[in-house]
């Protein structure tokens, strides 16, 4: 995961990045001549904090030096602070397994002697350190006890980014479901906190799981969530990793040019930040789609750029390995030098260099500050611009779908024309989105009433698209070709639908899985007759629920299509009879975020069919919204009910 930032639970994070201090040489000196060992002990850890962070590995040494002389002299004031603040340096230094050593061996101190608060910020250390190393559920361990520990101090945000960084982990496992679950979790949190820099990077995570999912949809309309954030609050990092993931997309979706102007915009960025890795993935996906679109100069040049930024990432690998190995095998050395070093500091030439520092910060700030006001105010046009074409955007793509929406409510029968030809039934029917792949069919001949639930590939728009071809195609075979049996109609639908796609020119191997019910309009008791392709269909008799197996095939292509099925069903008055696609079943929530699954589905249905109707669905849509909480619905759902 390289495109939403891992984040990390740090303490102490203003001691150890502090910008290298004029009071290096001065605690260099007190080390040289401590009264004591434990003073010592304070003193080279303080040194260790003077370093940058992100500019100098000079901490690393000084960190282990008082660590060492700590347990040496059994001296354990200070000494949770020196693990924490190690095993963060070490961390992102990139050595993790002298980090994972020292994070195990701090904890079972910090377990013994340690504060509570320290042992968790350790555990997420743990956790990130364990995603390093590709130990994913040991990881996964010491983040839930760290969220069970920020759940109960009542620390929402770092609630939600521990949420975030369990998401990294199975995202790398590719489990996009739950890495999509718990990045909904955290965004729902970080939105309510107001915390708009971690929501962006939560935002564009979840950009990349639907896009490794294959929802390109859903993936676009995170990605440009994102990239709003990340243009208000002016973060260029974040725009240039949203900009390559919008090439991605659009690279999954064949449209060539489109991705081109995305990776070539994120390789822009990505050089003015001087970002190597990210300017080798947008080479080499360059290089990839000018090769589709046969320019065979430009494959060449960004394969070579390509090439040149892959082997210096190799090399700063390289350099963390010979880094590692430094500090395993020669600390002991780096440290009797360190202790042994003594600084002479003349008087003089310190007040100088103490009046040439500050002169010198002074016209530093100076220009920053003239720097930063020119900065901010060509960036707040350019903001302002920007914020409303996506605004105007957004208005044009919402309302395109609103009206989409009311075109596919003029297929779909009114409950009330339902409920007049099938009085005691009910209809559950709630899309995913505005617009739905779900749909139910409903139409009545002077002989037959037809009944279906069908599930057409995708949701939102490709899935109502889908869903007015193949509702157009099966009200053709009941109307215009007159046909009754349930199977004879599906094999009809299926022949129009793929006449239809195949108008295109193109080979589309989209479809829909249904289950269709026929009723005599005389006596709904006589010739029920019923076909399911892929979806069964379930009735209660005798308190007791009956499957009927649906043919394992799609209306749609298929590499070898038989004939459908028509089963006649012979029930009794009060029986019930159940038509739905997968959504419920499908539906993540609970305790543990699982999905609710067929067998719980089939008792709360087999448990409500000696009610009546109304009940029914109130029931249906109770437990549905318990069970789904807070996550995001999953699928279209759609379930009907029949009592005879």
């Amino acid at each position: 995961m390289r495109y939403f930032l891992l984040v990390i639970a740090l303490l102490f994070v203003s001691e150890i990045h502090a910008q290298e201090s004029i009071f290096i040489d001065s605690l260099k000196k007190f080390i040289a001549t401590a009264p004591d060992d434990s003073n010592k002990v304070n003193a080279i850890y303080k040194l260790g904090t003077q370093y940058n962070l992100f500019k100098s590995k000079e901490h690393i040494p000084q960190f282990i030096s008082a660590l060492n002389l700590s347990k040496k002299i059994g001296h354990k004031n200070n000494r949770a602070k020196i693990y924490l603040s190690l095993v963060t340096t070490l961390f992102y230094n990139n050595i993790y397994d002298l980090g994972m050593e020292y994070a195990l061996e701090g904890l079972t101190f910090i377990q013994k002697e340690g504060q509570p608060h320290e042992q968790f910020i350790l555990h997420g250390m743990l956790g990130n350190l364990c995603s390093k190393l590709g130990k994913y559920e040991k990881g996964k361990h010491y983040y839930y006890e760290l969220l069970t520990y920020k759940k109960n101090n009542n620390d929402q945000v770092g609630y939600a980014n521990t949420h975030v960084n369990i998401a990294i982990g199975e995202m790398d496992q590719k489990n996009y479901d739950s890495a999509i679950w718990h990045l909904s979790k955290a965004e729902i949190i970080l939105k309510r906190n107001n915390k708009q820099a971690y929501t962006a990077n939560c935002v564009l995570g979840l950009a990349e799981a639907y896009l490794a999912k294959g929802d390109l949809m859903s993936a676009t309309q995170k990605a440009l969530e994102s990239h709003a954030m990340y243009t208000i609050t002016n973060n260029m990092y974040g725009i240039t990793n949203c900009t390559y993931v919008l090439g991605s997309i659009k690279q999954k979706k064949g449209e060539h040019k489109q991705a081109i102007e995305y990776f070539e915009r994120s390789r822009s960025l990505a050089d003015s930040l001087k970002l190597v890795e990210a300017r080798k993935d947008s080479y080499k996906n360059l290089a990839i789609e000018y090769s589709i679109l046969n320019d065979h100069k430009a494959p060449y040049e960004n394969l070579t750029l390509f090439k040149q930024y892959d082997d210096s990432l190799d090399i700063e690998k390289q350099k963390g390995k010979m880094l590692e190995m430094e500090v395993k095998y020669d600390i002991t050395k780096k440290e009797n030098l360190l202790l042994e070093q003594t600084v002479e500091i003349e008087s003089q030439n310190k007040q100088r260099n103490l009046l040439l520092l500050g002169l010198s910060a002074i016209l530093l700030l100076l220009f920053v500050s003239f720097r930063a006001y020119k900065q901010k105010k060509n960036s707040a046009d350019i903001i302002t611009k920007q914020k409303h074409l996506v605004e105007d955007k957004q208005k044009e793509i919402l309302d395109s779908i609103n009206y989409a929406q009311r075109i596919q409510k003029a297929i779909l029968a009114r409950e009330e024309e339902i409920k007049h030809h099938l009085e005691d039934s009910f209809l559950f029917y709630r899309p995913k989105d505005i617009i739905a792949g779900d749909f139910y069919f409903f139409e009545v001949t002077d002989t037959h009433i037809f009944y279906a639930a069908a599930d057409c590939t995708g949701h939102g728009v490709p899935g109502a698209l889908m869903s007015v071809v193949c509702s157009n195609s099966l009200t053709r075979s009941v109307k215009e070709f007159g046909l009754v049996k349930p199977g004879e109609i599906l094999d009809k639908t299926r022949e129009l639908v793929v006449e239809t796609l195949r108008k295109s020119g193109e080979e589309v191997k989209d479809g829909m899985d249904i289950s269709l019910i026929t009723f005599s309009r005389k006596n709904l008791l006589e010739n029920i007759q019923w076909a399911g392709a892929n979806n069964p269909l379930w009735y209660v008799k005798s308190n007791a629920l009956v499957e009927v197996k649906a043919d394992k095939q799609p209306i749609g292509l298929y590499d070898a299509p038989k004939p459908f099925t028509s089963h006649s069903i012979s029930l009794d008055k009060g029986d019930m009879i159940f038509l739905f696609t997968d959504g419920y079943a499908d539906q993540f929530g609970g305790l543990k975020a699982k999905k609710f699954k067929r067998k719980q589905f089939q008792e709360v249905l087999e448990s409500i069919s000696s009610i009546n109707s109304t009940e029914q669905v109130k029931i249906l849509e109770e437990r549905f919204t318990n069970w789904k909480g807070e996550l995001e619905q999953v699928d279209d759902v759609c379930v009907i009910g029949i009592k005879i």
